[in-house]
Order: structure tokens, then C-alpha cells, then sequence
């Protein structure tokens, strides 16, 4: 698989790990959502906009918008900045050294790699 490919699945994967898994987050410093978000915000987000029941769910729905070309359900299955500033970054090697990254940056690099994998998905 290529890596762009790979790396817009990540999203949907992580997604399907987060519904299946947790249903509720600590709350991260709302400054450091802001930094990925734009803004400062008062309330975390706690679940996915566009969750899936299961983690086999999420496979159908993406294998069904994959073999429509839907691209606007695609899309819909892809983590928010707002759901990575408050369900993944918290949690990530990137928040702690040797590793540590601001979340802007973090948030950038997997958009950027994953916007070109989604592309090369849906042609």
C-alpha cells in the first residue's frame, strides 16, 4: 500500500479504534487546541462527529464510499482537527520528549500526507 494511502486510512483506523474504545476523553488544555484548531475553545469534544458503532461498520462504510466514489462520505469518515486536538494528540508520543511536537505542526504533517493519499484513493 502506498504511504499517502496508508496514512488517510490512519484517520478512518483511528477512528474505529476511538468509537470502539472510549467514549468519553480528558479534557485537553484548551490552548493547546487552539494552537491546531485556531482558536481557543471552552468544551473538548468527547466523541466522533461521524463515529461508527463497530470498527467493522467504519470498514463497510468506507468500502461502500470507496466503490460509489463518495467522496463527501469519505471525507465525512476523516478525523476533525478539533477530534485529533482533543481525542488523539493528548494521547500521543508527540506531547512528550524525544518525540515532542507542537500540535499545529503534528495536526499539518498527517493532513498534508493524508490529503494526498486521499486523492490517490479516490481516483
Amino acid at each position: 500500500m502506498h504511504r499517502s494511502i496508508g496514512n488517510t486510512l490512519l484517520f478512518v483506523i483511528v477512528g474505529a479504534a476511538l468509537t470502539a474504545s472510549s467514549t468519553s476523553a480528558q479534557a485537553p488544555n484548551p490552548r493547546t487546541v487552539g494552537r491546531i484548531v485556531g482558536r481557543v475553545v471552552d468544551a473538548a469534544t468527547v466523541q466522533l462527529t461521524h463515529a461508527s458503532a463497530s470498527r467493522e461498520a467504519l470498514v463497510r462504510e468506507l468500502l461502500t464510499a470507496l466503490a460509489a466514489s463518495d467522496t463527501g462520505r469519505l471525507s465525512a469518515l476523516t478525523l476533525t482537527a478539533r477530534e485529533f486536538a482533543d481525542l488523539v494528540y493528548p494521547e500521543s508520543p508527540y506531547t512528550r520528549p524525544p518525540m515532542q511536537q507542537a500540535p499545529a505542526l503534528v495536526w499539518a504533517q498527517i493532513t498534508n500526507a493524508s490529503q494526498t493519499g486521499f486523492g490517490r484513493l479516490v481516483r
